[in-house]
């Protein structure tokens, strides 16, 4: 089963999702959330690349 933690805001809780084998996580700690014109302006640059702190792999 792959674990996905969301809601992510302390590099604390990072630390003990990473310690406690979460695989995936999102929240404040890796980017905050993006209007609906910066989401599409920045996919119309970077459309190979994964968005930013959407989900992190740890």
């Amino acid at each position: 089963m792959l674990l996905v933690a969301e809601g992510v805001e302390t590099s604390g809780q990072a630390a003990y999702l990473r310690q406690i084998g979460c695989h995936l996580a999102q929240g404040y700690l890796f980017a905050k959330p993006l209007s609906e014109e910066q989401l599409v302006s920045w996919y119309k640059q970077h459309r190979q690349q994964p968005l930013p702190g959407i989900l992190v792999e740890f």
